[in-house]
């Protein structure tokens, strides 16, 4: 079998098991389902300001991230920079 004819079977395999994307893995905008909050069981003031620590924690995380990610460049073009004149 050469390997066009092997690619052309894993393609048709491919399409003939294909269930398509799974939503609840991937994601959906408007759909938010990391926590998992029975609503029935909370009132509406109780529930949005559980959402609302939820989205501060999240907040919180992601600039945690942000900064790391900034002292990580900085760290590196200072690396670079010490290199460079170490070379010369």
């Amino acid at each position: 079998m050469s390997a066009l004819d092997r690619l052309k079977c894993i393609q048709n395999n491919f399409r003939q098991q294909w269930n398509g994307i799974n939503c609840e893995i991937s994601g959906r905008p408007g759909e938010y389902h990391f926590f998992s909050i029975p609503s029935a069981s909370l009132s509406k003031r109780k529930l949005i300001s559980l959402l609302w620590k939820f989205e501060f924690r999240r907040a919180r995380i992601f600039l945690i991230f942000c900064i790391f990610f900034l002292h990580l460049n900085r760290n590196l073009k200072l690396r670079k920079q010490k290199a460079r004149s170490n070379n010369c």
